[in-house]
C-alpha cells in the first residue's frame, strides 16, 4: 500500500531554522515551501479537489485565498456500513463500496496529517515548538498547521530592518557568471517576503532588475531596445523574455585580469590601461 510520505517530494525536509537564534520569517518561509509541496503531493478531491491535502497545513482563512471551496476535514464512517433492513443486494453493494471509500478517505487524512506532523518535528528544532507538547501524548494531538501558525505568529513577525534588509536583497548584483534565472527568482523571493507587509509592486521590480542589469554592463543594446517599448509592453513577464532570448545568443563572460566595464559602450572589455574605451583609437 503507497503510504503518504512516500509521495512527498521531500520526505526529509531540510532544517532551515538556526539554532543559534531566534527564526525569522526569512528561515520559516523554505520550511513552508517543502510542507506546502508534500501536502500538495497526497490528492484529494475535497477542498476543490486541485491542491491535494494543503489544507492540512494552513489556517481556514489562508486556504480560503487560495480556493473557493472550503476544505472540510472527512469523518470516520464508523466501525461497519449501517445495512437497513429490507436492503436489496445492490443496495447492500452500494453501502458497501461508498463504507470502504469513505474510510479509507478518512485513513489517508489521518496518515497524510501524521506524515506532515513527522515531517516538522524533526525539522524544527525543538525549541521552537516544546511549548506545543502535551506531557504524555507529545505532538500527537497538534496539527500541522497549528505548528506552522505557531511558528508563523511566534518568529514570523516582520520588523522595519527585515524590511529593509529585504530590500538590499532586491538590489543584490547579478553577474554575468550566473544564470539569469538567478536574478529572476532573486526577485520573486523579494516580492513574496514583502507581500502583505510593504509590497514589492511589478514596477518596482522591474526598476531594479533594469538597473541590475545595466550595472552588470553585458546588455547595452538590450537595455536600449527595452527603453524604447511602449510603457504597456513593459512587464515583468516581457522582461524576463526579451532578456533570456538575449542571454541564450550571449556566453557568460569570466572576467579576465584587469577586465573592466568599457564607459562608452558598457559592455566589459579589457581594454589597455592607455586605452579606456573600447572604441577609442579606432
Amino acid at each position: 500500500m503507497t503510504t503518504p510520505d512516500s509521495l512527498f517530494p521531500y520526505p526529509e525536509v531540510p532544517e532551515s531554522l538556526p539554532t543559534t537564534r531566534k527564526p525569522t520569517l526569512h528561515d520559516i518561509r523554505p520550511l513552508r515551501k517543502c510542507i506546502n509541496a508534500n501536502a500538495m503531493a497526497v490528492t484529494s478531491t475535497r477542498g476543490g479537489a486541485a491542491h491535494g491535502h494543503l489544507a492540512l497545513v494552513m489556517e481556514d482563512a489562508e486556504y480560503a485565498t487560495i480556493s473557493a471551496i472550503p476544505w472540510i476535514n472527512p469523518v470516520h464512517p464508523g466501525l461497519a456500513p449501517v445495512i437497513p433492513p429490507g436492503a436489496t443486494g445492490p443496495q447492500i453493494t452500494e453501502i458497501n463500496r461508498q463504507y470502504k471509500a469513505d474510510l479509507d478517505e478518512f485513513l489517508l487524512f489521518k496518515a497524510t496529517e501524521a506524515a506532515l506532523r513527522k515531517c516538522l518535528i524533526q525539522a524544527i528544532p525543538a525549541t521552537y515548538i516544546d511549548i506545543l507538547a502535551d506531557e504524555l501524548l507529545e505532538y500527537a494531538n497538534v496539527s500541522p498547521s497549528a505548528i506552522l501558525h505557531h511558528l508563523t505568529t511566534t518568529y514570523g513577525q516582520v520588523t522595519i530592518d527585515d524590511m529593509a534588509a529585504n530590500m538590499q536583497e532586491l538590489k543584490r548584483q547579478w553577474h554575468p557568471d550566473q544564470p539569469l534565472e538567478d536574478l529572476w527568482k532573486q526577485i520573486r523571493r523579494c516580492q513574496a517576503f514583502a507581500a502583505g507587509h510593504d509590497n514589492i509592486s511589478e514596477q518596482t521590480a522591474i526598476r531594479e532588475a533594469v538597473i541590475n542589469l545595466e550595472k552588470s554592463g553585458v546588455f547595452h543594446d538590450a537595455l536600449k531596445d527595452w527603453r524604447r517599448r511602449p510603457d504597456a509592453e513593459q512587464t515583468m513577464a516581457n522582461l524576463q523574455a526579451e532578456f533570456q532570448s538575449r542571454r541564450q545568443r550571449t556566453p557568460p563572460i569570466h572576467d579576465e585580469p584587469g577586465c573592466r566595464v568599457c564607459q562608452c559602450c558598457h559592455n566589459r572589455c579589457s581594454p589597455s590601461p592607455t586605452t579606456p574605451c573600447c572604441r577609442q583609437g579606432k
